[in-house]
């Protein structure tokens, strides 16, 4: 009888690993999502985006880039795009100190990783690149890198772009000039590649994945491999200034703010409003703009609750997350010199101030 029961553990055993291993053999990759934490230093200054379980090093966060990359932050620094100067490329110090120009270009959607900042530029003609449309500057449109210390300046592509997010040694990004495209590069702008032929938006780079929105006729949130392949309609519904966090994916949706799980599944609404905009999620909170173009500044949690209202004075807009620090935009058409300020406050909404 002994020898009975051990003959039908060990096969028992047996039967469990042959499951496992097949299990194993199943999975095509890892687990294709990437939740960000901040580390701040002392003052709560955000110092750095780390992917939590990931080796990928992002120059940026997905929410800061859709609200048109205007700052991140390496360290003690934060790069920014200086309304004050004609949208040039800065860095200062977290607490104001050594403000210094990099670039007396424009830039928008930038990035850090190591020694390099990356960003897009294109020459002021009297139009603002916000509006997406190309600009016919000689050549000089293109995904740039320059050394922090504003020495180096590099020309990666000749595109007209936008949504540039630098990771793990690639550069991808929306090429306005051919079709709103997908295309990736690598950082010494060498292999330069077409990803996806249709129309896409609100790129998002998680792990092996990069998450859009295709707007057409087939309009919806997708996913496709880093290397092009597996493309794949997980959501079929309008969906803007997508934000993928962890297992879900915020985004603004018809009346409001909604998740969605990255596969597509159990989409909840997290906020009613007609017009919910600039979404940024970090750290747990969601952060929006209230208002057709131009609004108040909100938070809530990622669950839904604890909805609070941050900002509810003149027009804000575009919102850029550096760990507890918030920069976001102000429209005060009564400042002829420089209308579109960059004000800066504290994640529960305090402090607010001019950041330049």
């Amino acid at each position: 009888m002994k020898s009975i029961r051990s003959i039908f553990i060990l096969h028992f055993v047996a039967v469990c690993l042959a499951v496992a291993l097949c299990s194993c053999a199943g999975k095509s990759g890892p687990d294709p999502t990437v939740s960000f934490v901040t580390e701040t230093n002392e003052n709560g200054i955000g110092i750095g985006f780390y992917p939590v379980d990931s080796d990928v090093s992002y120059g940026n966060t997905a929410g800061n880039i859709i609200n048109y990359g205007f700052a991140a932050v390496q360290g003690d620094w934060v790069y920014f795009s200086s309304k004050a100067d004609n949208d040039h490329l800065y860095k200062t110090r977290a607490d104001g100190t050594e403000r210094t120009l990099l670039d007396g270009n424009q830039a928008i959607s930038i990035n850090v990783v190591g020694d390099w900042v990356y960003y897009y530029s294109w020459r002021y003609i009297g139009h603002h690149m916000e509006s997406g449309k190309p600009v016919d500057d000689n050549g000089y449109s293109g995904i740039y890198k320059i050394r922090t210390d504003g020495t180096e300046k590099t020309q990666l592509n000749n595109d007209i772009s936008n949504n540039v997010i630098v990771a793990d040694g690639w550069v991808y990004y929306r090429n306005i000039g051919d079709g709103y495209s997908l295309y990736r590069i690598r950082t010494d702008g060498s292999e330069r590649t077409q990803l996806s032929n249709h129309y896409v938006d609100y790129i998002n780079v998680s792990g092996d994945w990069i998450y859009y929105y295709r707007s057409n006729e087939r309009g919806g949130i997708y996913r496709i491999r880093t290397d092009g392949k597996r493309r794949t309609k997980l959501y079929d519904s309008g969906a803007y200034d997508l934000n993928v966090v962890g297992d879900w994916i915020y985004f603004e949706g018809s009346g409001g703010i909604y998740k969605v799980g990255i596969d597509g599944k159990n989409a909840v609404k997290l906020v009613e409003g007609s017009y919910c905009r600039n979404i940024n999620v970090a750290d747990g909170w969601i952060y929006y703009i209230d208002g057709r173009f131009w609004g108040n500044i909100y938070r809530i949690r990622t669950d839904g609750t604890e909805k609070t209202v941050l900002v509810d004075e003149g027009e804000n807009g575009r919102i850029s997350i550096l760990g507890d620090q918030v920069l976001y935009r102000v429209y005060d058409q009564s400042n002829s010199d420089n209308p579109y300020a960059i004000y800066t406050m504290l994640a529960d909404g305090s402090d607010r101030r001019p950041f330049e």
